[in-house]
């Protein structure tokens, strides 16, 4: 009778409460000006209080990852191709000698060659290291605001369970008081058996998606409190449920081009422009021949000239031609390289935008929607179905009524709660558009930060290093 699924729609409805996305970027916040190292826990914070905030839980997951040991080591992998590639090549030694009998003349000759650097190969690669170990601080800068996305996202899972629990109890009682009425209305025989069993029936069922709702809020608080790697979350509830505001707030002024250009996404394909400049320089510097300089003694000693040695300084040059390979197909190809990342960077802000002026229309739009039922809709059909229950009370109306009273009281509920449900969903896809992750962010999936990690370790042990040095 008054059954109301609201848990199995719980992947269609998000949270329940205020949040100020966008005006703030993620990554504007906290910003950290090299690699981090393992955080110190914040004064005070309490995975325990009843109430746990938005702010404490992403603090908790900052605090937690053990992947801070991950970003010391990628540190150290680009701290140690940049010293490799400020080193020389080694010089080399060599030795000769023709004649080894005392009769016969002997030559001997030391050398010690050294290949010069005259056209800043060495400062070519010191270079391109350089801008990889910048890129690195960036890379973590975007991470973090993945993360604060994910935690956002699994955070306001819980809320939504939260309500949805509120509002399963709130029918529960509704479909109690209705029961007792119908069992009045049997015991004064004014009603069939069969219709207070098909009220008894809806109550039960009720009572069943309670205790799913109860469940699902576990489910939900593992998922949340596994980002900081506790497997038993103890907080009571999230700050979400004391908040009146429930539709989500977006600071359009705060969502323009330069908000995007800034973002670490855009900031890590600069630096793959500049990364592209920086090989395609070291390109031409290995296209040209670099001379090889030996210097070294020559001794000889002749028989006849009473084992005298005749000791002559030896200078030379060597130097490869450059007939058949000049880097031609390696500086085509890094030329392409770098006219992509230009493009890439002009398309992915314009892109960007597109896609969040799109989302903000639809946004409106929802608003619309959901302040039409808000205000209008829902408070008529309330109004109707607690004037049906009363005049059921008294005989006025049948079980069949009653029914269908609730139906259209509960329809209502399910079309506002879908409707926040899209409007946070949209909310937080633009942010991550904002962040250059609309293709891959996807806030129901509870396994999001598991696969991006276990991305980051492949990236992390697929690193080239940089060789000896040519």
């Amino acid at each position: 009778m008054f059954y109301f699924n609201l848990f199995k729609q719980a992947k269609y409805v998000l949270c329940i409460t205020s949040l100020t996305l966008i005006s703030t970027p993620l990554w504007a916040e906290n910003a950290p000006a090299a690699i981090l190292t393992t955080q110190a826990p914040a004064v005070g914070l309490q995975e325990n209080r009843a109430v746990l905030t938005l702010d404490q839980a992403i603090q908790l997951a900052q605090q937690y990852q053990p992947l801070q040991t991950l970003w010391q080591s990628r540190l150290e992998i680009a701290e140690g191709n940049l010293k490799q590639s400020s080193l020389w090549q080694n010089p080399e030694i060599s030795f000769e000698q023709t004649g080894f009998k005392s009769t016969v003349e002997q030559e001997r000759s030391f050398a010690v060659s050294q290949k010069l650097d005259l056209f800043g190969v060495r400062s070519a690669k010191k270079k391109l290291a350089t801008i990889t170990l910048d890129s690195e601080a960036t890379r973590q800068l975007a991470y973090q605001a993945q993360l604060k996305l994910a935690v956002t996202a699994a955070y306001w899972r819980v809320a939504q369970a939260e309500r949805q629990l509120q509002l399963i109890q709130a029918q529960s009682r509704l479909s109690e008081a209705s029961e007792q009425a119908a069992k009045r209305r049997l015991e004064a025989g004014r009603i069939a058996e069969v219709e207070y069993s098909r009220v008894l029936i809806a109550h039960q069922q009720v009572l069943t998606q309670l205790a799913m709702a109860q469940a699902g809020i576990k489910e939900v608080r593992f998922q949340l409190a596994r980002l900081w790697g506790n497997t038993q979350p103890v907080f009571i509830s999230t700050a979400a449920l004391t908040s009146n505001n429930i539709w989500p707030e977006l600071d359009e002024a705060g969502l323009n081009v330069s908000i995007l250009q800034d973002s670490p996404q855009q900031q890590l394909l600069q630096q793959q422009q500049k990364q592209a400049q920086a090989r395609l320089v070291l390109a031409k510097a290995q296209s040209k021949p670099q001379p090889t300089v030996s210097l070294g003694i020559n001794q000889t000693r002749i028989p006849s000239m009473q084992n005298d040695m005749d000791n002559r300084l030896t200078l030379g040059v060597s130097m490869p031609i450059p007939v058949f390979n000049r880097n031609q197909g390696i500086i085509q190809a890094t030329q392409a390289l770098s006219h992509i990342s230009m493009d890439q960077q002009r398309y992915n802000v314009s892109l960007r935008e597109q896609q969040i002026q799109a989302g903000l229309i639809r946004l409106n739009a929802l608003s619309s929607q959901y302040q039409q039922l808000q205000q209008h809709q829902l408070p008529l059909a309330k109004s109707i179905q607690q004037k049906t229950l009363e005049g059921f009370e008294v005989g006025k109306f049948s079980v069949t009524e009653v029914q269908q009273a609730t139906r259209e009281y509960q329809t209502i509920q399910f079309n506002q709660l879908q409707l926040l449900s899209q409007a946070w969903q949209l909310s937080l896809q633009m942010q991550a558009i904002s962040l250059g992750l609309s293709g891959e962010f996807d806030m129901n999936d509870a396994n999001y930060m598991d696969n991006s990690q276990l991305q980051l370790w492949q990236d992390t042990l697929s690193i080239p290093l940089m060789g000896t040095g040519e």
